[in-house]
């Protein structure tokens, strides 16, 4: 909920003043997690067989599906364009929240390649500013540039089902 269906309603919510704006722009941060990230259909909020990390990337890939749909409802002409940011791996603590002392390891093993909150802050905002950018919609990103999603999250029947889905959950008609 916090991850998906928050940004989606609040985008749900703005764009009214979105769209009086000359220019505008949504910066969605989803996540490489979201490559192994599943969208269950039947059980979206996971309540059967909880997995944190599986929620997680069941999110993310969410979060990237939902702006490549809002990239497609609003088209081509449209003065509001659509990023997916991928912030990286970054190094905080995130990992060592109520963990096993293993997982608390590992997670200080990975996150000590990771990247600064700055940098990656940075590259996620430069989505939202980058006079370059104008005119480019839909896309994900990742340190300034532009990546190809998984195939989950470029399929485009998908996103429009997920897009019905969350704007149900969110009690939008």
């Amino acid at each position: 909920a916090v991850n998906h269906l928050a940004p989606f309603l609040l985008t749900h919510e703005l764009l009214p003043i979105l769209a009086a704006a000359p220019r505008a722009r949504v910066v969605f941060v989803s996540s490489g997690s979201h490559v192994q990230g599943r969208i269950r259909w039947a059980d979206p909020g996971r309540r059967r067989f909880y997995n944190g990390l599986a929620a997680y990337e069941q999110s993310k890939l969410a979060v990237l599906m939902i702006a490549r749909e809002l990239a497609r409802r609003l088209g081509p002409g449209s003065t509001i364009h659509t990023f997916a940011a991928d912030p990286g791996l970054v190094r905080t603590d995130i990992g060592q929240k109520d963990r096993s002392a293993v997982v608390r390891w590992i997670w200080g093993l990975r996150a000590s390649g990771g990247i600064s909150a700055a940098e990656s802050a940075a590259s996620v905002a430069w989505l939202a500013i980058e006079p370059a950018l104008e005119g480019v919609t839909g896309g994900y990103w990742k340190e300034r540039a532009r990546i190809e999603p998984s195939t989950r999250a470029a399929d485009s029947a998908a996103c429009r089902t997920l897009w019905d889905l969350s704007a149900r959950l969110c009690g939008i008609a």
